[in-house]
């Protein structure tokens, strides 16, 4: 009983202290509220919160207020007040309260693709559009199912889709509630590429969101920087700094030959591939052995990867290449392969294909005043990265070879700590000029009159007659033209510039392509090609701008543009997602520089004065401020733009989500009053 009424009291006595620590923390070391503090007048609104330790982050003088970042206690406080009134720093963005979030990763079952799609919100969202890329290997789309319901059944050809009409079923199968959760599923006719990299996916609801797949961030997996040798054996340590287990898809490995066969390949001990296998290279991407907790990395933890082979192991690191690629996408390499012993021509020479004297693009740069592009730098493990103004038409997509992004002839491989697009010949080939392998991308060049596609590449064992051809097709693939050449070079110990010419075409349907010939029977040609970027203009025709369509048109701006009334003396401040520079943006139509000021309210800062610079990371205030001072004309003489003449003031609000807070909102008005004239 004793014992009993002394741990009561111990707990109770323990408890008092806790509340007692709560209770007696400092001011600072309490959790902080973002709230706006309004009253009769700007300095005694400040002496107000100053008063109670409360920390003043805004000056508000256009409604008398601050914002402050303020303790229950100091709020508390400040309410005890009669002057002054106080109200939460809420949350307010560009775009309506519809929000659907969808996971970063796909699930595949055969010829089936899955994604996960979760709705916060409390009103239920209704898909209203599809847009979809795929990859061609797996022919056409037959289905689109929501939750187990078919919502879309019309056979639809690759690689990709808008589909905004056409449904199946009624409106609530297309219904995701209210703090619901939905599987998105598309049925192909053949099997499903199991890389999620090589799908775009968009969908868009009638309550104004959408939501985009973004695939996740590549494993973090660190490969020790030396060998180890044992005998026959290899090894290899392996780390997963990430936070996911890793699954070993694929092992990309060259040996020297006195090694003599493959035998076994060992994770902490466990075989998980034992086919025999002769020198000096090999890929894996099946016939694995036991299951797949055998090959698997969990995240934290270190592996010893072994390789076994028939005869005592050369113990010289260098003549060694070992890549070790992972189901997510991302792979570690160690080492670089092996420079192959250049061997005699065959017999009779081969002779390569004829096509014409094409130019290799060094020494060539992109002209400048080109003020638009679509960028690829291969910033991470997939088919699908946009960096550019504009964004490609899909990602890439492979031909000849296996359509996945981390394996086969053509992938996205790890060089030199980036990611590069790999593009060649990984087994001997026969001395014979047939078309091998490649990989293209598509981009909408509709509005442009002049396009140069430019890269940087390097060569890698290239034997004399070796290249790479550069393709260009303005009609969907329908008919190709080379318009370069790379090739002619053994080995390139630095990254070249090239750059082309393909304005002749431009198109709605522009593909650009690299094929790969090679000739020799050697291992290991290959071209490693990064940064790749398609620079171009903006300059529409008539025909397509329909003058039904044109916003000056729908809001009866052009009768006044007849009149002389363009803007010219007006100043314009837009409060948005910020700007993105522009000739037909920064320069009015009488050819004089519009923007006088930007100001980033996020920061309290001034970005600009006199000039503009590149504050844009949603596209939301871009697209509003170019439907109110574009300056550009159609080829009859009508303006794109409301204002054409306006100046301009750009300020920065919302943030790359288009999300932002009263604070802010509140703060670039004030700003704007305080700086119009």
């Amino acid at each position: 009983m004793n014992r009993k009424i002394t741990l009561s009291l111990t707990i109770l006595a323990t408890a008092l202290v806790a509340v007692a620590g709560f209770l007696l923390r400092s001011p600072e070391d309490q959790p902080a509220t973002s709230v706006i503090v309004q009253g009769k007048d700007l300095a005694s609104v400040r002496a107000a919160v100053e008063s109670v330790g409360g920390e003043i982050t805004h000056e508000l003088g256009i409604i008398r207020a601050v914002g402050a970042n303020v303790t229950d206690a100091q709020v508390a406080a400040l309410r005890e007040r009669t002057d002054i009134t106080i109200s939460a720093n809420s949350s307010v963005g560009t775009t309506g309260v519809c929000t659907v979030n969808g996971v970063g990763y796909l699930r595949f079952d055969g010829n089936r693709v899955m994604w996960d799609l979760t709705n916060p919100g409390a009103s239920s969202v209704t898909v209203s559009k599809v847009e979809l890329s795929w990859p061609v290997i797996s022919k056409q789309l037959k289905k689109i199912k929501l939750d187990g319901s078919e919502i879309y059944n019309v056979a639809t050809s690759p690689p990709s889709a808008v589909i905004a009409a056409g449904w199946k079923g009624n409106l609530d199968d297309r219904r995701i509630d209210p703090a619901g959760a939905a599987e998105f599923k598309l049925e192909l006719e053949d099997d499903a590429v199991t890389d999620a990299g090589q799908y775009g996916i968009r969908v868009e609801f009638a309550e104004g969101c959408s939501v985009e797949l973004q695939p996740a961030p590549a494993c973090a997996m660190v490969g020790d920087p030396g060998l180890a040798f044992d005998g026959n054996k290899v090894l290899w340590y392996l780390a997963n700094v990430g936070s996911e287990t890793a699954t070993i898809s694929r092992v990309d490995i060259t040996w020297p030959t006195a090694n003599s066969t493959l035998k076994k390949l060992r994770l902490d001990g466990s075989e998980f591939y034992n086919i025999e296998t002769a020198p000096p290279s090999t890929i894996v991407t099946s016939g694995w052995k036991g299951s797949l907790d055998d090959r698997s990395l969990a995240p934290g933890d270190d592996f010893e990867f072994k390789v076994e082979f028939a005869e005592n192991a050369v113990t010289d690191p260098n003549l060694y290449a070992i890549e070790v690629g992972f189901a997510s996408g991302c792979s570690t390499v160690f080492g670089t392969p092996p420079t192959p012993t250049p061997t005699p021509t065959p017999t009779p020479t081969p002779t390569p294909p004829p096509v014409g004297d094409l130019p290799d693009g060094s020494g060539v740069t992109v002209p400048p005043g080109l003020a638009r592009n679509v960028i690829d730098r291969f910033d991470g493990y997939s088919y699908r990265t946009n960096e550019g103004t504009d964004v490609w038409l899909g990602g890439w997509q492979e031909f000849n070879d296996d359509g996945a992004a981390n394996a086969g002839n053509v992938y996205a491989v790890g060089n030199e700590g980036s990611v590069r697009l790999h593009i060649g010949e990984e087994r001997a080939q026969e001395p014979t000029w047939e078309e091998q392998h490649g990989a293209q991308r598509k981009v909408d060049l509709s509005d442009a009159t002049t396009a140069w596609l430019s890269f940087e590449h390097r060569r890698i064992s290239f034997d004399a007659d070796d290249h790479v051809l550069i393709e260009v097709s303005g009609d969907d693939g329908q008919s190709w033209t080379a318009v370069g050449r790379i090739g002619d070079v053994y080995y390139d110990e630095t990254w070249q510039s090239v750059a082309f010419d393909i304005s002749d075409f431009v198109s709605p349907n522009t593909i650009i392509r690299f094929r790969s010939m090679f000739s020799n029977d050697d291992y290991f040609d290959y071209l490693l090609v990064d940064n790749v970027q398609i620079t171009f203009d903006a300059v529409k025709s008539t025909s397509d701008w329909d003058s039904g369509n044109r916003y000056p048109s729908v809001v009866g701006a052009e009768e006044l543009h007849a009149m002389g009334v363009t803007g010219e003396g007006v100043t314009v401040a837009v409060i948005d997602t910020g700007y993105w520079k522009h000739p037909a943006m920064d320069t009015t139509a009488n050819g004089s520089t519009r923007v006088l000021a930007q100001y980033n309210a996020i920061q309290n800062v001034v970005e600009s004065v006199g000039g503009s610079v590149n504050t844009e990371e949603n596209g939301h205030g871009t697209h509003v401020t170019s439907l109110i001072v574009n300056a550009d004309q159609t080829d009859d003489l009508q303006y794109l733009g409301v204002a054409p003449n306006a100046n301009l003031v750009s300020v920065k609000a919302f943030g790359s989500s288009g999300s932002g807070t009263y604070l802010d909102v509140i703060r670039a008005l004030d700003w704007v009053v305080q700086n119009k004239d």
